[in-house]
């Protein structure tokens, strides 16, 4: 059996368009496309496969304005930024510190409740000081 090097899943040559990305203006447009081609449809069963292929696209359409990361979370990059680690470190000189009840309660604290604190300060800190995406 000969394997053909030039087989793509569209059918079409390697260096036809739709062998590339799918942008979002290239989906609305081949969506809209399909959906006016059942303007007269008479509900053949190809009619009901573009229909269906209509409503996979704009489903997609919608999966994708989704924001990949959920409320509460942040990208941030693997080995931290210079100022991320001088933020962390520098942490314990926010205002949490400064406040006196908030320092009396740091200091009724075990130690490893101190270190667990510190840590989150630390980490915040480095978070807030992460690289934003655009």
């Amino acid at each position: 059996m000969t394997i053909n090097k030039a087989f793509t899943p569209t059918g079409l040559g390697g260096d036809h368009p739709a062998n590339g990305p799918l942008s979002v203006e290239r989906l609305i447009r081949v969506r809209d496309e399909l959906a006016s081609s059942l303007e007269y449809a008479e509900g053949s069963n190809r009619d009901r496969m573009i229909a269906d292929a209509v409503k996979a696209i704009h489903e997609l359409l919608a999966l994708r304005s989704v924001p990949l990361m959920p409320d509460g979370w942040a990208a941030v990059p693997v080995e931290p930024t210079e100022d991320m680690v001088i933020a962390g470190f520098e942490a314990e000189l926010r205002e949490e510190f400064r406040d006196p009840e908030a320092w009396e309660a740091f200091e009724a604290m075990s130690g490893c409740e101190q270190a667990a604190h510190q840590a989150k300060l630390c980490w915040s800190a480095m978070i807030a000081a992460a690289p934003q995406q655009v």
